[in-house]
C-alpha cells in the first residue's frame, strides 16, 4: 500500500492550519475503479488528535464512460452522532467543497496544457 497521505486544509485569506489536518491510510486499491481510505483528524506530524470523532471509511469509485468518467464518494462514519455532527461543524459542506474546487482547477489546467 502507499504510504499516508497529510492534508492540510487552508483557507483562501490563509489562516494556520493547525487544527486542520487530516491523515488518510490506504486500505484498499483496485486499479483503475476504486480506492479506500481511513481518514481521522491529525496534528502537522500525522499524530491522531482527539477532535470527538474516530476514523470514516472513505470509497473512491471511478467508471469511465465515452467522454465523461463519473466518481462516486461513499464516507462511512462510526455512528450517526458522528456524521450529524461532521455535518453540523460545516466539515463537510466547507471541506469537501474547497477539496472540489481545487481539484477542478488543478483539472482545468491539465486541460489546459493539452490545448
Amino acid at each position: 500500500m502507499p504510504d499516508p497521505q497529510l492534508f492540510a486544509m487552508v483557507s483562501p485569506e490563509n489562516v494556520n492550519p493547525s487544527s486542520r489536518f487530516s491523515l488518510a491510510e490506504f486500505v484498499e486499491i483496485q486499479p483503475e475503479t476504486s480506492f479506500t481510505t481511513r481518514n481521522s483528524f491529525s496534528d502537522e506530524n500525522g499524530n491522531p488528535i482527539n477532535t470527538g470523532f474516530t476514523s470514516s471509511l472513505t470509497t473512491y469509485s471511478f467508471k469511465a464512460g465515452a467522454e465523461t468518467t463519473t466518481v462516486q464518494i461513499v464516507k462511512k462514519m462510526a455512528s450517526l452522532s458522528e456524521l450529524e455532527q461532521f455535518i453540523a461543524g460545516g466539515y463537510y459542506k466547507e471541506g469537501t467543497a474547497a477539496g472540489f474546487r481545487n481539484l477542478d482547477e488543478y483539472l482545468q489546467t491539465l486541460i489546459t496544457k493539452e490545448n
